[in-house]
């Protein structure tokens, strides 16, 4: 996918104040292809780094071959004064294909969808007042070129545009704009859109190990993905396999079913939907042909002699990466109504989610289980695995 000119953004906002403290935009950061998770620290040698301008994405030029890894390093100071109280989001546009972004060594957000703009809200505890910051960003290219692309940068706090462009208004249309331009892109790259090269190769090492009949595959978007990262003990004690990509809907989940899920012959899959149907993060949302795509899922499990749990969608109250979605909790509860009807008619175990973890007045998740609204937090994770972990338990 050919992608424009990059523009790199942190925004800060004070909470108690409820003022826009401005923006830092990063123009230029040190490059180098190959992958080393050492390269994430705060402190490195770069003498090795190329300096490049961030105004494309072709920098994966004379790498050929699935897989291929590069790191982006960008070097800042702080010119405003920030405290705890900050909320601060990093803007890094369109990465093409999947990223994992760090700031001073600390892993802040990950993605694996070439056509979903990145915004990741930081913690500010993370910056450095006094001194140098470090953003590092681990990207991977399924084939052909990649790297950081177009992106424009926006916040919406309580409904109300921020603005970080000359115009609100047309800085948002713009990246809708270019946003839906890059799904109808990536709909020509049936490959990439299904993100098939994610766990290939993991997938073969699973099959190559031998089966005891107690597997068990989570599958799900960025709130599976994050899952293993924020509680690895739960999968590696478990025999559980986690088979989330950030970004996806159930439109993707659907292509790469018999690969993550069938293929590896697990007891039980969990299957996790909803949240990126209803962000439109590959069109516009449609209950129906999500709930046929759980329903499809369902089936292909089920003829392949795999027993089903069907997890609830989390409560969302909006998107921080498509603001114009104003209705996301309705969606969601409409959407759990339907698919649990169907579990009760199915025989097939409904997992409640979303109850334990809405928010007492039912707006949007509780503020102690999540910093975005969207992606749990360690002790959202708790809650998940305490109603989840029983149920594989008793049915593999």
């Amino acid at each position: 996918m050919k992608m424009k000119k990059a523009v790199i953004i942190l925004t800060l906002i004070f909470w108690a104040t409820a003022s826009y403290a401005g923006d830092i935009v990063f123009k230029t950061a040190v490059f180098r292809t190959g992958d080393d998770m050492s390269w994430s620290a705060a402190s490195l040698d770069e003498s090795l780094w190329e300096k490049i301008s961030i105004v494309g994405n072709d920098h994966f030029t004379g790498i050929t071959g699935e897989n291929t890894y590069a790191w982006y390093r960008i070097h800042f100071s702080l010119t405003e004064k920030i405290d705890r109280k900050a909320f601060v989001l990093l803007h890094l546009g369109y990465i093409d294909d999947s990223d994992e972004t760090y700031l001073n060594g600390r892993l802040i957000g990950k993605n694996d969808s070439y056509n979903i703009p990145r915004v990741y809200q930081v913690d500010a505890s993370c910056l450095n007042a006094k001194g140098d910051n470090v953003i590092a960003i681990r990207v991977r290219n399924d084939g052909g070129s990649g790297g950081i692309g177009e992106g424009e940068s926006t916040w919406v706090p309580n409904g109300k545009y921020i603005e970080t462009a000359s115009d609100a208004g047309e800085a948002i249309g713009r990246m809708l704009e270019n946003f839906s331009s890059s799904v109808s892109k990536s709909r020509k790259d049936i490959h990439k859109l299904a993100h098939y090269g994610r766990y290939a190769g993991s997938n073969k090492e699973v099959a190559s190990r031998p089966n005891d009949g107690h597997r068990v595959v989570l599958m799900g978007d960025s709130i599976t993905d994050g899952w293993p990262v924020a509680r690895p003990e739960f999968f590696s004690t478990n025999d559980i396999i986690g088979r989330g990509i950030s970004g996806e809907t159930s439109y993707q989940f659907l292509l790469r079913f018999q690969n993550d899920v069938i293929d590896l012959h697990p007891a039980v899959v969990v299957i996790n939907y909803g949240t990126n149907d209803i962000a439109e993060n590959t069109g516009a949302y449609v209950e129906e042909l999500t709930f046929s795509n759980v329903k499809a899922m369902c089936e292909m499990a089920r003829g392949a002699g795999i027993k089903v749990v069907l997890a609830s969608t989390l409560p969302h109250g909006g998107f921080l990466w498509n603001p114009s979605i104003t209705d996301a909790m309705q969606k969601v509860v409409s959407l759990n109504a339907r698919v649990k009807e169907y579990a009760l008619q199915e025989g097939i175990i409904y997992v409640d989610y979303f109850s334990e973890m809405v928010s007492s007045d039912g707006t949007r998740m509780r503020e102690d289980l999540s910093k975005d609204g969207v992606h749990p937090n360690g002790d959202g994770y708790q809650i998940m695995e305490d109603m989840v972990l029983p149920i594989v338990k008793s049915l593999r």
